[in-house]
């Protein structure tokens, strides 16, 4: 067989991005890996560097008065601690019946042994990343060649490769490639592993759909849903979310890939018996998203998919199932999955793909949480970190094995004395033109006293910039009290969010006769 010579080792160098000198083969610079990053760095726009200056809300912020027309009025004083919007800060306690009928189901198998397997379930879900693209894939094995090609040819004056040769290169990479990449697979639950996701996350799903769900009712009182879609609906807990909040839905189509997980919800609603009538009505589960369902009428009013993302393989497979969703809901879509990077990234995707496609016509819409704006997400962009909330929920007390469900974990949910606390992110699109409920600031993180009048707080604001923020309660009063009693991932109803610059702690000795904040305070 014949032996690969100069020629074509060289051409195959340069079509790689390598530059080569004599017959060594040495390299002037970094081939493809770093000049690919250079490519990338270019044509995308500058990172901008995370900002620690902290602000000062100006005297022209005010609450919202008509936000407050139901405030209970407690003595001379009035709460501003009570607002739509604010349910966040309270804790989610799952229905009874929900709790008493996956118990029912859980005596048909050995309960130690269902909370091994959940735990170790729970902390692989966690834990998940975005399938890689073949596309990158294939891209690591050329670089990985380039590497050994290089190593290799370094070692030996010979300037020839026979075909043997150049064959074990390729493959070696390959195989170190997949050595270091993520190994995407989809979630398959039988009949028992179904049971061991609902001691893993039964409750912990219902949180997050129930505190989403709660301030669309709280912000949006005019909305009440008739129909809606769930899109890799799992153990049906948007069924049970939704009813716990409006009485109005007549129709609920559950889709999900797998039978075995959609009969142990249809148990669930039939409080874990396997013949009686469905605690509520008009519950479809189907195991193929149907389309025709839009000829028949207009859509759905609300269309869910709850950490369901991440079954999808590639995004190309991801962007048209949201299109699909997107086009068959009427008012709301709401996209929820795990609290981590990973996670996050999989939201914004969504969340940019459908502002940037549909910017016009009817399916039209906007951000209605948790973002103030159409921008992109500044918390990734500036502080490298996603956004992400919190809920914390508890059990009614009475449970006899509540520990089927409360067992603790580390990084999934962090244990309280008053409860569990599950992170997740989210958000919330809306057809139509935002409300001006939609654009108040948002706080990313709980509020921190910094000393007795001054709230020391974290916001996204409608501009689409995060700042650290003091507001003080000589400026402005009623602020300091909403922002004071808020909570991670609460809205501060505010009419204005100017902000005044403070000086840094540099400049505060020089500049301390000009300033007008005590920093005292």
């Amino acid at each position: 067989m014949a032996n690969i010579n100069l020629f074509v080792l060289s051409n195959y160098a340069l079509s790689r991005g390598f530059c080569l000198k004599s017959r060594t083969f040495k390299i002037y610079f970094q081939c493809n890996r770093c000049f690919s990053q250079q490519v990338e760095h270019t044509s995308e726009a500058p990172r901008a560097s995370r900002s620690n200056q902290v602000f000062q809300l100006s005297s022209d912020a005010q609450i919202d008065d008509t936000y407050f027309s139901h405030m209970k009025e407690g003595g001379s004083s009035i709460r501003y601690t009570d607002y739509p919007g604010s349910g966040l800060r309270k804790d989610v306690r799952p229905p009874k019946r929900l709790i008493q009928s996956a118990l029912t189901l859980s005596q048909r198998y050995s309960v130690n042994n269902v909370l091994v397997e959940a735990k170790k379930l729970q902390q692989y879900l966690w834990a998940r990343q975005v399938p890689p693209e073949s596309s990158t894939v294939q891209k690591r094995i050329r670089e990985r060649e380039h590497q050994l090609l290089y190593a290799r040819l370094q070692k030996t004056d010979d300037d020839m490769l026979t075909p043997e040769e150049f064959e074990k290169v390729q493959q070696k990479a390959a195989q170190s490639t997949r050595k270091t990449t993520y190994h995407w697979r989809p979630l398959e639950l039988d009949a028992y592993l179904s049971v061991v996701y609902m001691s893993s996350h039964l409750v912990s799903n219902y949180s997050v759909l129930y505190a989403i769900l709660r301030e669309i009712a709280e912000t949006d009182p005019s909305f009440k849903p008739l129909s809606m879609l769930d899109f890799g609906s799992g153990l049906a807990t948007s069924v049970w979310a939704v009813n716990e909040l409006w009485d109005t839905v007549n129709e609920h189509y559950c889709w999900d890939k797998s039978p075995d997980v959609s009969t142990l919800a249809r148990l669930l609603l039939q409080d874990g018996k396997d013949y009686a009538d469905m605690i509520y009505p008009g519950v479809y589960f189907r195991q193929r998203l149907e389309t025709h369902h839009t000829h028949l009428s207009p859509g759905f009013d609300l269309v869910i998919s709850s950490h369901s993302l991440f079954e999808l393989p590639n995004q190309r497979t991801r962007l048209e199932y949201i299109d699909k969703l997107w086009t068959q809901s009427n008012n709301y879509l709401v996209l929820a999955e795990n609290g981590t990077v990973h996670g996050h990234r999989l939201i914004e995707e969504a969340r940019t793909h459908i502002l940037k496609n549909y910017q016009s016509g009817e399916h039209k819409g906007h951000v209605a949480a948790p973002c103030p704006h159409e921008l992109p997400c500044p918390l990734v962009n500036e502080w490298m970190r996603p956004c992400n909330f919190e809920v914390t929920h508890r059990l009614h007390p009475g449970h006899g094995q509540a520990d089927f469900f409360e067992w603790r974990t580390s990084k999934p949910q962090t244990s309280k004395k008053k409860g569990i606390s599950t992170r997740y992110c989210y958000v919330v699109l809306k057809k139509g033109e935002p409300l001006k409920e939609d654009r108040y600031p948002r706080l990313l993180s709980n509020p921190s006293m910094n000393g007795k009048k001054c709230v020391h707080c974290v916001m996204c604001l409608p501009d689409g910039k995060v700042r650290q923020v003091n507001v003080q309660s000589s400026v402005v009063p009623k602020v300091f009290k909403v922002a004071k009693a808020g909570t991670w991932g609460t809205r501060l109803p505010l009419t204005s969010w100017e902000c005044l610059e403070l000086p840094s702690k540099k400049d505060s000795s020089s500049t301390a006769t000009d300033s007008e904040v005590d920093l005292d305070t």
